[in-house]
């Protein structure tokens, strides 16, 4: 029943789905720490090559080496080859990210990098006349009430849109109050973009503002582009990269452990020093990194939380080899 359970294709949907909060969570981990990552395997790999003096060959795998360093050329050769493409992935999946996007959201408003979009305010209302008869005045009144939006508005919207050179798909959204404007954007993430928006009057139907795609901002187009390369929506080409990238990263990741696999300790472990990686440095550069770290976990939660995490259980088990060699070498005694 367990088991049944466990392998149930509805539940393993649910947990892997990016719309719940589980698959959320867990691709914005991913998107949070690859180009960390990344960014600390090039740093490895360049001081490595630098070691053995053969910076010349960063992009290309020592085929003549040893296994294990056979092994490690590969690894850190393809890291570099797919490493551009890494960290724009990264940077594009935390743009709409759940807890990341709201900190990019945040930075992009304060620096005026937001997507621009036209007004939606309410469309200026003629006064009633509160002593007007029912002949005087109903036609004011009809014109500052708010409309019922028949099937037939969506006709003639889209014969704006049409008449105003909007391409599909489009999202086009009703007045949400009286008097508010119509919304028509255009959704194209393809090449070309086509992301131009109009706002539309609810009475006349006539165009009363109006934001192209060529105006954004340059920010807020690499961030729409950056996406739409994200999913592939730039053609075959563009699916034919994320592939090369997914195999290429696919790669890298079972040579890393299979180099794990190849160091670890007698007793199947990875080895680690006794005390936690943070007591190897010195007191200013352990403060230094805290604060960079606490920073960065801030503005990205999700790199944060597991760091912290990980750095507690890096001090408890470096403790604890500590006081266990402590122990053995009184035993010894």
């Amino acid at each position: 029943m367990l088991w049944s359970y466990v392998l149930d294709p509805n539940l393993i949907y649910a947990l892997l789905d990016p719309k719940s909060h589980f698959g959320r969570n867990y691709s914005e981990i991913a998107a949070s720490w690859l180009w960390v990552v990344s960014l600390g395997g090039l740093i490895l790999w360049i001081g490595y090559r630098r070691r053995t003096r053969k910076t010349r060959r960063l992009l290309v795998p020592d085929r003549e080496a040893p296994k294990r360093l056979r092994t490690l050329s590969w690894h850190g050769s393809v890291g570099i080859w797919i490493i551009i493409g890494l960290i724009a992935l990264s940077a594009s999946g935390l743009s709409w990210s759940r807890f990341a996007g709201e900190s990019i959201s945040t930075l992009r408003t304060e620096l005026s990098w937001t997507t621009p979009s036209p007004s939606s305010s309410p469309a200026p209302t003629v006064a009633v006349d509160p002593h007007a008869t029912h002949d005087g005045g109903g036609g004011d009144q009809a014109a500052s009430s708010p409309a019922v939006i028949e099937p037939s508005d969506f006709t003639r919207v889209m014969a704006t849109a049409d008449h105003q050179g909007l391409v599909g798909p489009l999202e086009i959204t009703p007045p949400s109050e009286a008097g508010a404007y119509w919304q028509v954007s255009e959704n194209a993430r393809g090449y070309p973009s086509h992301f131009d928006s109009i706002a539309i009057d609810p009475h006349t139907f006539a165009v009363v503002d109006r934001v192209d795609f060529a105006d954004w901002p340059i920010a807020a187009k690499l961030t729409e582009w950056a996406i739409s390369a994200h999913m592939g929506l730039f053609g075959v080409v563009n699916q034919i990269v994320l592939v090369l990238l997914g195999i290429g990263l696919t790669t890298v990741i079972f040579r890393g452990y299979l180099m794990w696999w190849r160091r670890r300790g007698s007793s199947g472990l990875p080895t680690a020093p006794a005390i936690g990686a943070l007591g190897s440095l010195k007191p200013v550069e352990a403060v230094a990194l805290i604060g960079v770290v606490a920073l960065t976990g801030w503005f990205v939660p999700w790199f944060g939380v597991p760091l912290g995490l990980f750095v507690l259980f890096d001090a408890a088990r470096g403790l604890y080899l500590a006081k266990r060699d402590a122990a053995n070498r009184e035993g010894a005694l």
